[in-house]
């Protein structure tokens, strides 16, 4: 009876062990479902945009950022809260305190942000400055962000060069990354949500003097280039002369602007305008080409006409002006005021 007791109570005590270290698990997996994220609102005071780079894709900030949050349970977010495509270059801890059950933590961080610009209307170019902020352990199951966007503001003298800031708006959002990190027991097409807080500060160009810096290069080359319609038939070397040398103007313009600017598939403005004014000189110097070859066959009225059909300016006066320059029938002395020096007249 003593040995069929106590195989009695062993076997109860292995069935209860059993019972608890199955259902221990349960109850703590219910307890992490149930388990509510913590909510941690974020701000930021903006004092100093260093740098603005178009060409490397980048910018610099210097702002104060402030975390909130319910001190109900001990966790601290501002040890993994970062910056998304960003390097923080420096991270100081100013302040820490609790106000009402709510624990504030205020830094001032210093940090390089990669941006991907848009340059296709450079250089009448808008862009946003963003400064994302995401917690690097807690993905949203575990922690939320919400932008304090009554409290963030940017300096009242807060200034970049050539630039003119807008006012900051703020917003939240959920990010997915669609991997499982590896996890061996997770599914190939698992993904994770982190929130997001966004702030964003609009900047536009200051003034439409840079447009003009970056667009007269082109636009004086070609009117140097057009004028070269208005010369005769008979002085070649500066009618030649001025669409060379606005052509190599365009391209010295065109090799300065793209230096300030990253790479791109898409062709900028700016681009577009130096392609067209290129173009255009192009087609100058081969309608004088063939003017000049046209002329020097006899067929000074071909010339006058093909002057006066492929000529950019087209106009009534200077249909007249080549008329006379290159007619066979014009006055002998008026031939021989626009002949050079030495050059045989041809026969009138």
């Amino acid at each position: 009876m003593k040995l069929f007791s106590g195989a009695r109570i062993w076997l109860v005590r292995t069935l209860w062990i059993v019972l608890v270290s199955s259902v221990l698990p349960l109850r703590a997996a219910e307890a992490t479902t149930n388990q509510q994220p913590h909510h941690v609102t974020v701000g930021i005071y903006l004092t100093r945009i260093p740098s603005i780079s178009l060409r490397e894709n980048r910018f610099a900030v210097d702002f104060y950022v402030w975390l909130r949050w319910l001190d109900e349970q001990k966790f601290e977010p501002q040890k993994t809260i970062e910056l998304v495509g960003g390097e923080i270059t420096r991270r100081e801890v100013q302040t820490e305190e609790v106000t009402n059950g709510l624990k504030i933590v205020t830094m001032r961080i210093q940090a390089n942000i990669t941006k991907v610009w848009d340059v296709t209307r450079y250089p009448l170019d808008t862009h946003n400055l963003e400064i994302i902020f995401e917690d690097s352990a807690s993905d949203e199951t575990a922690l939320t962000y919400s932008a304090d966007t009554a409290n963030s503001h940017c300096e009242d003298k807060l200034s970049v060069n050539g630039w003119v800031l807008g006012k900051m708006s703020g917003l939240t959002t959920k990010h997915v990354y669609h991997t499982n990190w590896g996890m061996p027991n997770d599914p190939a097409d698992s993904e994770s949500n982190y929130s997001q807080a966004h702030f964003i500060v609009p900047i536009k160009r200051e003034s439409g003097w840079f447009a003009i810096r970056m667009l007269y290069g082109p636009c004086i080359a070609t009117v140097l280039a057009l004028a070269a319609l208005f010369i005769s038939c008979h002085y070649p070397p500066p009618r030649f002369a001025l669409p060379v040398g606005a052509i190599f103007a365009t391209i010295a313009s065109h090799f300065v602007v793209a230096n300030s600017l990253p790479e791109h598939a898409q062709p900028a403005f700016v681009d577009t305008v130096h392609i067209m004014a290129a173009m255009l000189i192009l087609l100058v110097v081969i309608e004088s080409v063939w003017s000049l070859i046209v002329y020097r066959s006899g067929k000074e009225k071909s010339s006058a006409r093909l002057f006066a059909e492929l000529s950019a300016c087209n106009s009534w006066r200077a249909h007249l002006r080549v008329r006379r320059d290159c007619s066979p029938r014009v006055r002998f002395r008026d031939r021989a005021a626009y002949t050079p020096v030495g050059a045989t007249l041809p026969p009138a």
